[in-house]
């Protein structure tokens, strides 16, 4: 058998991992459920544009948004599975505000973020990065938990459109399988923000 398990990853020397086996893992959202010596071993590449401003804003919002995270995976621990959903949906939510942060000037951080404003992303994206910043992805993810806000942070608690009789607390509607979705959303997103913030940092060391 070999050592580095046909990945070309050696636990014993997590140095020699291939930038290219994250990416994939990353774009198949499984990074979350890789071994910590191996995303210890990824640097996202240093653009060579000119320095990407962190705002203090920005950083305010990494830091909450990985704060959810965390929250998130403490909450699947203790089984309650709604609010990990829910803290997931707020961790995504940062994350994607804080990237909006770092590449459009005058962007104003609303609760839901509208197409236009990622096709200005996109744009604004210096073309060394994009590799990996996949923003039909992060639109997509974005748009799903924006979508079921209410859901993972109220349940039915006023009733369907034109009806009021059917309210059912968020417990009773998201389970395991919502909570370890949200989770790996959460996490692919946040890893994205992490990458523009250490980007960002290694330029302005040069």
């Amino acid at each position: 058998m070999r050592a580095d398990n046909g990945l070309g990853f050696n636990p014993k020397d997590p140095s020699r991992l291939g930038h290219k086996y994250l990416f994939v893992g990353r774009r198949l959202g499984e990074l979350s459920i890789w071994p910590a010596e191996m995303l210890i071993a990824y640097q996202p590449p240093v653009s060579s544009a000119s320095p990407m401003t962190i705002s203090p804003l920005f950083e305010s919002y990494f830091r909450r948004a990985s704060a959810k995270l965390e929250e998130a995976k403490r909450q699947m621990k203790d089984f309650h599975f709604d609010t990990s959903v829910s803290a997931s949906q707020e961790s995504i939510e940062l994350s994607v505000k804080g990237i909006f942060l770092m590449f459009v000037n005058d962007f104003k951080p609303e609760h839901k973020i509208s197409a236009d404003d990622f096709h200005r992303l996109r744009l604004s994206i210096p073309p060394e990065l994009s590799s990996y910043i996949d923003v039909p992805r992060v639109w997509f993810i974005n748009k799903l938990w924006a979508d079921l806000y209410q859901i993972a942070k109220y349940g039915s608690d006023k009733g369907e459109p034109g009806s009021d009789k059917f309210k059912v607390g968020a417990d009773r509607i998201l389970k395991q399988d919502e909570a370890e979705f949200a989770l790996r959303h959460a996490d692919e997103v946040n890893r994205i923000a992490q990458s523009l913030r250490y980007s960002s940092f290694m330029q302005r060391k040069r």
